[in-house]
């Protein structure tokens, strides 16, 4: 049976950038979910129709609200409900669905490269990770086009000198103010993950191409397919 539809109240909307928000919502009943996992907002739109959408947990498990990172698109049936969400409404939510997480007791190096708002679910998946004291080595890629898309950058930054094992490999493929690395992020693969020998789990989160084009080159860098988990979309 699909897991009913519960309300939660939007507790804190926070601008990231130009088209990205980060919404914060306090579930009425207890929400248990696993790190990478999606829930779906139900709304009724301007005609009426009843209309679902899924979006990745920005948040890991051990928090008691549940953070999205979601591009606003003005235009779609979405964009236009989410811009005219207010701190304290109600919104219906259900979940969590999906395969996009971390097997329990993980002990393998963790390679997570997200592109765009692919990032969403990777934040959920290396904040828990790093608060439970992973074992292994936890890769950060993550790509995007301009220096205003880099989200979460003073976070991530922060958690980086934190914790010796997490290390990050921002990519930017179009701005010309950029200072690192330059173009895709399956472009960079071959450079940063290294071939050691130790056992690697990976997960892709973004556009298809982009997914089906990165699980090539991490299989040719060793990484087995049965240990390479895709979200993509487009």
């Amino acid at each position: 049976m699909p897991p009913e539809p519960q309300k939660a109240t939007v507790t804190d909307i926070a601008k990231l950038n130009e088209d990205h928000t980060l919404f914060t919502l306090t579930p009425e009943k207890p929400f248990t979910f696993k790190a990478g996992q999606f829930l779906m907002i139900q709304f009724t739109d301007a005609e009426g129709t009843l209309t679902r959408r899924s979006y990745s947990i920005a948040s890991p498990p051990s928090q008691n609200t549940i953070e999205l990172c979601i591009r606003i698109v003005p235009d779609g049936k979405a964009g236009k409900y989410l811009s005219n969400l207010k701190k304290g409404d109600v919104v219906q939510i259900s979940g969590p669905f999906g395969h996009f997480t971390v097997p329990d007791g993980e002990t393998a190096d963790v390679i997570l490269i997200g592109a765009g708002t692919g990032i969403a679910p990777m934040r959920g998946i290396y904040k828990d990770l790093l608060a439970k004291g992973h074992a292994g080595k936890v890769h950060l890629f993550f790509g995007f086009r301009y220096i205003s898309d880099f989200l979460f950058k003073d976070e991530i930054e922060e958690l980086t000198a934190k914790h010796p094992n997490f290390i990050f490999h921002p990519i930017c493929s179009r701005d010309e103010n950029w200072k690192g690395d330059r173009g895709h992020v399956q472009s960079i693969l071959e450079k940063y993950v290294p071939q050691d020998g130790r056992p690697k789990r990976a997960f892709v989160c973004g556009m298809m191409k982009m997914c089906q084009e990165c699980q090539t080159v991490l299989e040719k860098l060793g990484v087995p397919a049965e240990n390479i988990k895709i979200e993509g979309w487009g």
